[in-house]
């Protein structure tokens, strides 16, 4: 999901965080979208194996970190694709299947699935999360983080905007405009 909305932000943000990124797309487009957010490699999945390619890349290591917000079919090798001790964020379900990971992966791997759910951190730690928007802002602010323009559709074409979320065609973020 690197090239979507909130995958497009967390390239940028593992770069201003100082992290070797790697996005895994779908599509040549979209693994073009990645590398002008800043991404360091790339992988997509419908050309290789997500795991092994996640394995080249990191000279048999594995990710530290692997952001998900796709699931589906590729929750179980984007797992498999984590170091030892490395930690799968779980962001969402953009492939509409909520995957089923066999629990002896994070025993074998000393890894760690970590849920990512804004929405309870925000309602829990008001203040954090006002920090981490300041910070985010500054990040902006100083051009470190540079969101790309929106793909918008009018509000009368609603129908082919969430046809273009739903079929996982969108890259970056889709805005409805009222004019």
């Amino acid at each position: 999901g690197a090239a979507g909305g909130v995958g497009s932000a967390a390239v940028q943000i593992g770069k201003a965080m100082g992290a070797r990124v790697i996005a895994a797309a779908g599509s040549k487009e979209k693994l073009e979208f990645c590398i002008e957010m800043g991404t360091d490699e790339t992988i997509n999945y419908r050309e290789e194996d997500l795991k092994e390619a996640a394995r080249r890349l990191t000279d048999g290591r594995g990710a530290d970190v692997v952001y998900d917000a796709v699931g589906g079919d590729l929750a179980e090798p984007a797992f498999r694709a984590t170091a030892w001790e490395g930690r799968y964020l779980v962001i969402g379900f953009a492939a509409g299947d909520i995957p089923r990971l066999p629990l002896n992966l994070p025993l074998l791997k000393g890894s760690s699935v970590v849920g990512v759910f804004w929405g309870g951190w925000v309602a829990r730690d008001p203040a954090a999360s006002a920090q981490n928007y300041r910070e985010l802002f500054d990040m902006v602010s100083a051009g470190t983080l540079t969101p790309p323009p929106p793909t918008t559709y009018p509000l009368t074409d609603y129908v082919s905007a969430f046809s273009a979320i739903a079929e996982r065609r969108a890259i970056g973020k889709i805005v409805l405009t009222m004019g």
